[in-house]
């Protein structure tokens, strides 16, 4: 179990976000009810994999070297922005890009759920058929102010290359095939709704310095982008050889 300082108990995303009132627009199915802009769900309602559990990093990116360590841990948090969504119940998601060795990632859940379902984090290989790949987990009671839901560690020996992408998926086969995002389910019990979610990406080990904007087709953070100029890249990926 993780402890988190109070100063740290909600992040500056949750706090910034949950002040504005933009207009979402929400299915129609009574349901299901999903923030949507633009055919899919809103960018501001994110669950993605992350480099630390710090809430003041908002990195996407990070390194690893197999031949100095055979592990690595990632994190997974989430950002609910919607002010209708007062917390989770439960998460369906799969990761894409984890190595694909014999040895599955372990995974740490925060708090402890009540239940997990599924064998192996990992998105299939195959998506278009019955392959299975992710996990469903549900907790007992709403979390509203815990943006850190668990830990992945993943292992590997071979070396992972450069420019290697880690997206949050959907749970495979889908439980909704109309609607093939990760997904939450909200704390309105006894309905528990499920809501759709933007599954934001991670990039390990890029090959250059990652500016603000898209890089890999991941979206880099001015938070993050700002934390190391061009001129240090080298130096900095020099600490992990």
């Amino acid at each position: 179990m993780i402890s988190v300082r109070r100063g740290e108990e909600r992040s500056p995303l949750f706090r910034s976000r949950k002040r504005s009132r933009r207009r979402h627009h929400y299915s129609s199915s009574p349901n299901l009810r999903v923030p949507f802009r633009g055919g899919g769900p809103d960018p501001d309602c994110v669950i993605g994999v992350y480099d630390s559990l710090r809430l003041n990093d908002q990195c996407i990116y990070g390194f690893w070297d197999t031949s100095q360590s055979i592990s690595k841990e990632l994190w997974v948090r989430v950002d609910l922005d919607p002010p209708e969504i007062s917390g989770l119940t439960g998460i369906e998601l799969s990761i894409s890009g984890l190595p694909a060795g014999p040895i599955a990632p372990v995974e740490e859940w925060f708090p402890t759920p009540a239940s997990v379902s599924g064998l192996d984090i990992r998105t299939p290989n195959d998506t278009t058929g019955t392959a299975q790949g992710g996990k469903v987990i549900t907790w007992d009671h709403c979390l509203a102010d815990t943006p850190i839901l668990g830990k992945i560690t993943v292992f590997s020996v071979a070396p992972i290359g450069n420019d290697r992408i880690i997206r949050v998926l959907p749970r495979f086969p889908l439980s909704t095939p109309s609607l093939p995002f990760p997904l939450i389910k909200q704390c309105d019990a006894p309905n528990y709704t499920p809501t759709v979610v933007t599954g934001q990406c991670y990039i390990l080990y890029p090959s250059s310095y990652p500016s603000c904007g898209v890089y890999r087709g991941c979206l880099i953070s001015v938070s993050c982008c700002l934390a190391a100029g061009p001129k240090t890249w080298s130096g900095i990926k020099n600490l992990y050889r």
